[in-house]
């Protein structure tokens, strides 16, 4: 039987990306973080964190944001050379993480989350990946439940595409 799904057009993706103006892929992940993270991160972790630089590269496709966390949000900033503290991985990588399929620690011993910069700051942010329960929130359930469906649906395709 012929596969009719194509491969993920990563290249193309990530000449598409590398197009686009950095500011509202950073806007866009600052609204999430600030519907899904914030509500649930306690003020001790936000004292620590902000004011500090961030950047976060979704490796596979490109994708580069900047943000700090404000007095009262996380803020849009333009990705900065040196931030205080960046975070890499692949698009796949960060979801699972998100979705509670794998923890930041596997993927960083695996060296398959890089975290740059400020070291103490890097253990703060860990441990609040860690911590954030997004099931104290309707919108974090809701998240979680779509993560983990597109996750089922990208390893339905993974398989169909290694079979061929």
């Amino acid at each position: 039987m012929m596969n009719l799904l194509p491969a993920f057009p990563t290249p193309w993706l990530r000449s598409c990306i590398g197009r686009l103006p950095v500011r509202p892929p950073s806007i866009a992940c600052c609204a999430l973080m600030n519907q899904l993270v914030l509500p649930v991160l306690d003020e001790d972790t936000r004292a620590l964190m902000q004011g500090r630089s961030y950047v976060m590269e979704v490796t596979d496709i490109g994708l580069v944001v900047g943000f700090t966390l404000g007095s009262t949000r996380f803020e849009a900033r333009a990705p900065e050379a040196k931030p205080d503290l960046r975070i890499a991985s692949s698009g796949i990588d960060f979801a699972r993480m998100a979705a509670r399929e794998i923890d930041a620690d596997t993927l960083f011993f695996s060296r398959r989350l890089v975290m740059q910069g400020d070291t103490e700051l890097g253990l703060i942010v860990r441990n609040a990946i860690d911590a954030v329960d997004f099931d104290e929130t309707a919108s974090g359930r809701l998240a979680q439940s779509a993560l983990r469906r597109g996750l089922r649906f990208a390893a339905i395709i993974e398989k169909k595409r290694e079979s061929r």
